[in-house]
């Protein structure tokens, strides 16, 4: 018997109208760090419901299954749905861990000293007492989510992270023993995917490169931005425990669920002859037992592509080191395989201070080649650049949310049943390898499991597709497209959500180069929610009143409002003549060689129009 309690106090079983319950690892591709939540949608019936809970619970036959955090309240006419997260919603902050080593006697602290802590400013329970493949950590980076920092660390211990069911953080290794076995007769249509088997592991970050096994298999990338890499034996601790795992993509329609099969387990499907163990993903909906299905569908067991053409050739050993107390970078070069740019670089020594690096990446010039990415400019709610269809809602807004969950502009668009497109131009692909001009896309989305969403960039040629089917859900979920080669000279980048998605996309950067990189704005772009400067002028809008703004370009200077749902130009500056839908004078209007004047007293009042030379008006 499923019971649900608003705020440990048990609600009415009548109020139950339906429970579904999805929690997937993975989307289409393999990779290590997990930290996805388990999601729900519950529909109650309205009749029963006093209160709105600051948190829901669980429980299945008296044991708690789940404590949840409320995401989203949708109230219709005879129910409320309520869209559920476990409480691994509560790490999207930006950490900090400033305190904490700097405190230190050591200045430093461990990777489990961090946990501890981003699990104490959550208010989560941290069910981690050991790591295996720890370090010390001497530095910290506060614009770095906790729910990355969890990713990198559980990366590191070749593991996922999850909420268990009483609330505590856990690292789980992916298994490789099977916890069940099932019958094909058991199943409902089922499909057969590709068969992976990890034999290598790899990271690489500039000449950096650690590597272990053969490519007999699949090879797993390690991710390149996990700031807690510094040597090869942290590699090869997630090789060893992730060695010959393997498993196969594979979907059924119906399936016996078990509560002892935890995501990420293995499960083993039949026929009797062969054996095809997969990574257990479901989606279930609860009518007084759970059912559904299983579907996991990899594509690829790489992260991200770190390939990093001719590095290997040109550097024998490369060496960084950070002075932090003489506030220097180090880098060392030490015999090279080959010339580069004709210059023999037998053992150089490049200084730099950090604080000047620093400010000379902060002048550099941005390169989003997406113009209004994120829609700070718009006017009536139709946003500058953009091609808007008809059809749908766009809603244009200021995003605090997206920023605590490390997103960097704090803008953001949200469509519900409708497309925005915009053309990009780009330089068509060349034989000649020097000549070649990559392009990368990158985005964040968050998105409900319901409905569906895409982003496509296509042109004549060519196409390609990030799509959030039915399902599947993200929370500010980075995307990326990358090593693009255009085979014509310009890309349509496309966003699409479904009217009941509730889809929402931020940062969205396309820009020159191999590999996609952080959000900024488009070159001549300065855009905020109530300034925006481009090539075309100044627009400064109105926090206060919707629709109104300013704008002052080569073509006008002008102020524009709001007037009963219409805009309408209120002011211009039109060469010599300034024209005004209405005016108000405080004291008095002059056009020399007259003036007019208020007269507020006396037996006859109005205007008088007097010299302007003349200071009274008896």
């Amino acid at each position: 018997m499923m019971k649900i309690y608003f705020d440990d106090v048990e609600i009415n079983q009548n109020a139950y109208m339906s429970i579904s319950n999805n929690y997937s690892l993975f989307s289409d591709t393999f990779f290590l760090g997990s930290v996805t939540s388990r999601e729900y949608n519950i529909k109650l019936n309205k009749d029963y419901i006093t209160n709105t809970p600051n948190a829901i619970s669980l429980k299945e036959n008296d044991a708690i299954i789940d404590i949840l955090e409320i995401d989203n309240i949708k109230e219709n006419e005879d129910s409320n749905n309520y869209s559920l997260t476990d409480k691994m919603l509560n790490f999207n902050f930006n950490y900090d861990a400033s305190e904490i080593i700097n405190t230190s006697e050591s200045k430093s602290v461990s990777l489990l000293e961090i946990l501890n802590d981003i699990c104490t400013k959550a208010n989560i329970t941290n069910g981690i007492t050991k790591l295996e493949n720890d370090i010390d950590v001497t530095w910290y980076d506060n614009e770095i989510t906790a729910r990355e920092y969890i990713s990198y660390i559980a990366e590191l211990q070749a593991s996922y992270a999850y909420i268990d069911e009483t609330g505590k953080l856990k690292f789980s290794k992916q298994k490789k023993v099977s916890k069940k076995t099932i019958d094909f007769d058991l199943l409902g249509d089922y499909k057969i995917g590709e068969y992976h088997k990890i034999s290598r592991v790899v990271y690489e970050m500039g000449a950096v490169k650690y590597e272990f096994g053969d490519e007999t298999y699949n090879t797993l990338y390690i991710r390149n931005d996990n700031p807690f890499i510094v040597n090869q034996e942290q590699i090869e601790y997630i090789y060893n425990n992730i060695v010959d795992f393997e498993f196969y993509s594979f979907e059924t329609t119906k399936c016996p669920l078990y509560n002892d099969v935890k995501v990420g387990d293995i499960i083993t499907f039949t026929d009797g002859t062969n054996n095809y163990p997969t990574i257990v993903q479901y989606s279930r909906t609860y009518n007084g037992g759970w059912t559904g299905s299983y579907k996991l569908n990899i594509k690829s067991t790489k992260q991200e592509n770190t390939e990093h053409k001719g590095m290997e050739q040109r550097f024998k050993r490369l060496k960084i080191k950070v002075d932090r107390d003489m506030n220097e970078i180090k880098q060392e070069v030490e015999e090279t395989k080959e010339n580069v740019n004709n210059i023999e670089l037998l053992s150089t020594q490049l200084v730099q201070n950090v604080n000047e690096f620093m400010l000379s990446v902060k002048r550099t010039g941005t390169n989003n080649l997406l113009k209004n990415s994120v829609m700070f400019a718009y006017n009536d709610g139709i946003p500058s650049e953009w091609e808007v269809s008809e059809v749908g809602i766009l809603d244009i807004s200021s995003n605090t949310e997206s920023i605590t969950a490390g997103c960097v502009s704090g803008h953001s668009f949200t469509l519900k049943g409708k497309t925005v497109r915009q053309r990009v131009f780009v330089k068509v692909d060349s034989e000649n390898e020097t000549e070649k001009v990559y392009y990368s896309f990158s985005t964040k989305i968050k998105k409900d499991v319901t409905g569906t969403c895409y982003i496509k960039i296509y042109n004549a040629n060519e196409e390609y597709l990030i799509e959030l089917l039915s399902g599947q859900s993200a929370f500010y979920s980075r995307y990326e497209i990358t090593t693009l080669l255009p085979t014509d000279n310009y890309y349509d980048i496309e966003f699409y959500g479904s009217e009941d998605s509730n889809a929402t996309f931020t940062d969205n950067m396309f820009s020159i180069g191999e590999y996609a990189i952080t959000w900024s704005q488009a070159n001549g772009e300065i855009m905020n929610t109530q300034v925006n400067i481009n090539l075309d002028g100044v627009l400064v809008k109105s926090s206060i009143y919707q629709g109104d703004y300013t704008i002052m370009s080569p073509l006008e200077f002008a102020g524009y409002s709001n007037i009963n749902g219409i805009i309408t130009k209120v002011f211009s500056l039109n060469k010599d003549t300034t024209q005004v839908k209405k005016l108000k004078a405080e004291d008095e209007i002059t056009m020399d060689p007259i003036k007019i004047v208020p007269i507020t007293e006396g037996e006859i009042q109005g205007w008088a129009f007097v010299p302007s030379g003349r200071r009274d008006i008896l």
